[in-house]
Parts: structure tokens; sequence; C-alpha cells
């Protein structure tokens, strides 16, 4: 009996295929690429839904850890600033350009790590109402 797991890598094999015999002109290329990347998230949270619980809470807590990481570069307001207050005049004030070039330079990891953590806090929610 063949596994759910193997299946879904033979189709993605077999539309991987395809798409390469097809040139990237093809009006069907799009369309295969969606069902591919469709069965590759298939295939991922069946992947991850089999992980050790302990192995997932550790890939969180490490995600987590790097984002606090990213968080501790940026710096807080001078205290010059913090004394102006509202009355301050210049809006591209000192710790603003420097958390702005910070949150510049790391947005897509923070974007990539938010989304891995969505996807482990949901697959660690399924395995516990699975075990409850």
């Amino acid at each position: 009996m063949p596994d759910p797991i193997d299946e879904l890598l033979a189709e993605i094999r077999a539309l991987s295929h395809r798409i390469s015999s097809l040139g990237p002109d093809d009006h069907r290329t799009a369309s295969l690429v969606e069902q591919r990347e469709a069965l590759r998230i298939q295939a991922q949270h069946h992947m991850e839904s089999n992980r050790h619980p302990v192995a997932i809470a550790t890939q969180i807590a490490a995600l987590e850890h790097r984002l606090s990481e990213i968080e501790s570069l940026k710096i807080g307001e001078s205290w010059a600033e913090r004394r102006s207050g509202p009355y301050i005049q210049d809006p591209s004030a000192y710790s603003h350009n420097i958390n702005k070039a910070i949150d510049d330079e790391y947005a897509a990891e923070i974007a990539s790590i938010t989304s891995q953590l969505t996807r482990l806090r949901q697959v660690a929610n399924e395995a516990d109402t699975a075990g409850a």
C-alpha cells in the first residue's frame, strides 16, 4: 500500500516534468505551477505533522529567539527625542531612521520567520487537539 506522501511526491515530480517540457510562454505553465505549489504545501504539512512535538517546540523557540535578536538591534529614543515629545520638529529623528533601516534590512527574514511560526504553531495545535 503506497504511502500518501509518496503519491504526493510522484504527482509533484510529474507536474515538474510537464512544466519543464512546456515552454515558459505556454499558457498552461502558470496553472501547472499553481497545482505543483499546492501539492508542495500539502506535502510540507504532511511532513510537519509527522514530526515529534518536541522538535516542533524547539524550532518554534529558535524562531522566536531570532525574532527577539532582530528586535534587540533596534535602539530606543534618545533623551532629546523623549524630552521634546510631540514638539519634535524633525520627523526623521535619529532612532526612527536607524530602526526603519533595521526593519527594511530584515523585512524578508521577519516575514519568513513569521510565516514559519504561524505554520508550526498550527501544526503544534493540531497535534495537541489530536493527542487530547
